[in-house]
């Protein structure tokens, strides 16, 4: 019951996740998948998820090394900065023992979007490029729709390191991208409860936004500080650099 709500009227059962994570398995999970959803999950279809997400974080790594030599980071600095985040974060833990969350699917494709903007950056956009900028907005709103704070941060850093002619399109991408993805949700949600909602989670409620701020970062129990050290570090680093546009985004 913690991740799915049954439609007894139309004989329907709906996932809370948005669709992103299951559309990506899939291919490498179909052939294990047993006949009879009552079985549950097949020992196959575990091992593909497991070897998937460890997949997915050592293309995380490519990425996020490629970005940072790009952005003219040493090899040695870049190694330590990754490394850093992968085992002082939960990207790790995300990607082994709770491979089939989003996170490291969130993660992945940040780190792909990120390194494609940085190096159209430097090196122009073409077609292809245009094509994987939308393609990825589009997939990490299924994700999780909260991405989508995410992935336009990162079309605003896209259209402040492009050139004028650029804007545009990237603008218009991320719009449409988004929109896309926001279509193909409200769709589910539709089908599965017969009712118009943008959000997954059924008839769950998010409490008032920033309620618990506090909390969520200074939690002697859960807070992201306490678990997670690292970020507060990189935030403070980051006001070394305050006059860059990065800088800005990662406080926010």
């Amino acid at each position: 019951g913690s991740i799915y709500f049954i439609n007894k009227e139309k004989n329907v059962c709906g996932i809370k996740n948005p669709q992103g994570v299951g559309l990506l398995q899939f291919p490498f999970v179909a052939f294990w998948m047993s006949s009879d959803p009552s079985l549950g999950y097949s020992t196959g279809e575990n091992l593909a998820v497991l070897w998937l997400a460890a997949a997915l974080l050592l293309l995380t790594t490519i990425f996020s090394y490629r970005s940072l030599r790009i952005l003219g980071c040493s090899r040695i600095s870049s190694v330590i900065s990754i490394s850093a985040f992968i085992f002082g974060s939960g990207v790790f833990h995300y990607s082994t023992y709770d491979s089939s969350f989003s996170h490291i699917y969130s993660t992945f494709g940040t780190s792909v979007l990120l390194w494609l903007v940085i190096r159209s950056g430097k090196h122009g956009w073409a077609f292809g490029s245009f094509a994987c900028f939308f393609v990825f907005i589009f997939w990490l709103y299924l994700v999780r729709q909260t991405n989508g704070a995410i992935t336009l941060f990162i079309a605003i850093y896209a259209c402040a390191e492009s050139d004028k002619k650029n804007r545009l399109p990237l603008s218009l991408s991320w719009i449409v991208a988004t929109a896309c993805g926001t279509a193909v949700q409200l769709y589910y949600n539709f089908y599965v409860t017969g009712e118009v909602r943008f959000s997954s989670y059924g008839q769950e409620k998010f409490v008032a936004l920033g309620a618990y701020f506090s909390d969520v970062i200074f939690s002697y129990e859960r807070g992201l500080v306490n678990y997670y050290p690292i970020y507060l570090f990189s935030a403070l680093l980051a006001l070394l650099y305050w006059r860059n546009l990065v800088t800005y985004m990662f406080i926010v």
